[in-house]
């Protein structure tokens, strides 16, 4: 299996969609799916106003222009419940697409299926524009070898610069560039907190 990634998007306080990534659930992809969905948004028109349909709508297109698409998911009956309410709609989506680039659900019981297989559950939110990435941990030094020299050379752990937790949209490629330029240490180590444990990402 994959880390895999949803992100839960919200829009007038409520979960309007899911978008399933198979193998994005790290921490450094999940900056870059989420910098690439906003620049999409903007490229394409997005205006803050659009009603749920249309985001859904726009969401769709995205995927399916990067090689994914609507979640194929079927009941125990046989029944492609994503695909049967996009036809509902007069929307027909793709056949041949990739789950690594992404598969949205719309549909309560999608969206409870999506969530259920998340192994980094993030969310994407059309109110506030924001986004977040939580995939950093804080751990002790048992598990990773790392000299008391190297241990003393890391850096500060600053809470992220404003980059983790909850990020602005406007902020999106930034808080991308921002982790990949984070030094490491033994593959995953980038700072030590203020208690002294080292904080990681998942790479």
């Amino acid at each position: 299996m994959g880390q895999r990634l949803v992100f839960k998007c919200w829009k007038g306080g409520k979960r309007f969609a899911t978008i399933y990534y198979h193998w994005s659930g790290y921490t450094q992809s999940i900056y870059y799916e989420a910098a690439e969905l906003v620049a999409y948004l903007r490229r394409h028109g997005y205006t803050g106003k659009e009603s749920v349909e249309t985001l859904q709508k726009m969401l769709l297109d995205y995927l399916e222009a990067r090689g994914g698409g609507a979640s194929w998911s079927k009941d125990d009956n046989g029944h492609f419940y994503e695909i049967e309410e996009w036809q509902k709609r007069g929307v027909d989506p793709k056949k041949d697409i990739s789950r690594n680039d992404g598969l949205i659900d719309i549909t309560d019981r999608g969206m409870r299926n999506a969530e259920y297989w998340a192994e980094a559950l993030e969310e994407f939110n059309f109110d506030d524009e924001t986004f977040t990435n939580n995939e950093f941990y804080h751990e002790g030094r048992g598990e990773f070898e790392i000299s008391d020299e190297e241990y003393k050379q890391l850096p500060k752990w600053k809470d992220g610069d404003g980059y983790v937790g909850t990020i602005k949209w406007d902020d999106a490629v930034d808080a991308h560039k921002w982790f990949e330029k984070l030094p490491r240490a033994d593959g995953v180590i980038i700072g030590v907190d203020e208690e002294g444990l080292l904080v990681t990402g998942l790479e």
